[in-house]
């Protein structure tokens, strides 16, 4: 990836990220990641919750949310560069199929 990550970690460089905070002070996000022990670009689906000190800190967690909540994150301005033109393209593919079968 080109230009300056968001952040850095011990496991990985957060490169891209889109985000929708909800009203118990939550925060869902989309985010392109590079694992650095294996150079893998991988896309991760996270949850911040907002500490006593206001800042959002990262819980190891499986990410659970509504249908909708999770297409308001996809509707989110720069969730086309989390993911590839190539994913999204195969992406709707795959949706177009999942339709016709209903």
């Amino acid at each position: 990836m080109k230009g300056k990550p968001i952040k850095v970690t011990d496991y990985c460089v957060l490169w891209k990220q889109v985000i929708n905070d909800n009203e118990h002070g939550e925060r869902y996000a989309i985010e392109k990641i590079e694992v650095k022990s294996t150079g893998n670009e991988e896309i991760r689906f996270t949850y911040y919750k907002k500490s006593d000190d206001g800042k959002f800190r990262f819980v190891p967690r499986p990410l659970d949310l509504s249908e909708s909540a999770l297409l308001e994150l996809f509707k989110k301005e720069g969730i086309t560069e989390v993911f590839s033109a190539n994913f999204l393209n195969e992406l709707r593919d795959v949706l177009d199929e999942l339709c016709r079968r209903k």
